[in-house]
């Protein structure tokens, strides 16, 4: 069974066999395995007696219609989607592995855009200075939505509903995505777990309570519109996402 993600340009999910289809053409996902969060899970009993190869989310990257191929390179932007099980890690909900991109010889990073196109997402995102986490972020986005993620923070994300999430983001070509330091820490700051509740994650030490921000707070410019049609209409509005940068939100 196909579900329509896109209206223009087409895009379809297969829902029983994992794929994506962008104007009937077959793309084959990057799949993210429960054995891949092993270091970032709460649970820890998940480690030892979890299905191990447990498909959590799949990520299909270069998302375009083959007639919007040289606006993108131009830009030197990418489009990925990424589909979320609606399943539960033990007490946490699934989750994203998490990251941050790779800091330039300026000291910055790139930022990014991402979309909820279907189900519930949050976000969480935290700064680290000097080995220590100065700021963490709650964003809570619903369908529609895009958020921004600034330069230098790291993020994760969690399917905060009970339905499939899909989501997509605006990226630079460009970006070198770090996940060791993630896998080093044990995660973020903070794990969420099913309920909805939050749990400091003692391996960072005292870390600054949580701040919570909506989607439109994080980035106000493109609200309104999906984020490929947009982007298509005009490409010149998302030039920023093509250089490294040093703001923190955008409005």
């Amino acid at each position: 069974m196909r579900l329509n993600l896109y209206d223009w340009p087409q895009i379809e999910f297969d829902k029983d066999e994992k794929l994506l289809y962008v104007e009937n053409r077959l793309l084959k996902p990057n799949i993210r395995f429960l054995r891949e969060l092993k270091e970032v899970l709460y649970d820890r009993n998940l480690v030892s007696d979890g299905n191990l190869s447990l498909p959590l989310y799949y990520m299909y990257r270069d998302v375009r219609s083959e007639a919007d191929s040289e606006i993108f390179n131009a830009a030197q932007l990418r489009f990925d989607i990424t589909i979320m099980e609606p399943i539960k890690l033990g007490v946490e909900r699934n989750k994203t592995l998490g990251h941050y991109h790779k800091i330039g010889s300026d000291g910055f990073s790139y930022p990014e855009l991402y979309e909820v196109i279907q189900g519930e997402a949050d976000y969480i995102l935290q700064q680290v200075k000097y080995g220590r986490v100065t700021d963490v972020v709650l964003v809570k986005a619903k369908e529609g939505d895009i958020m921004y993620i600034p330069s230098g923070y790291w993020h994760v994300t969690t399917n905060a509903g009970n339905r499939l999430l899909v989501m997509s983001n605006l990226v630079s070509r460009h970006v070198e995505g770090e996940y060791e330091p993630v896998k080093k820490y044990g995660g973020l700051a903070y794990f969420e777990l099913v309920d909805g509740s939050l749990v400091a994650n003692k391996k960072f030490g005292n870390v600054p309570p949580i701040r919570r921000m909506s989607a439109r707070e994080t980035f106000e410019r493109f609200s309104g519109g999906r984020l490929y049609s947009q982007f298509v209409k005009d490409h010149t509005k998302f030039q920023f996402l093509g250089k490294t940068s040093s703001k923190v939100w955008q409005a």
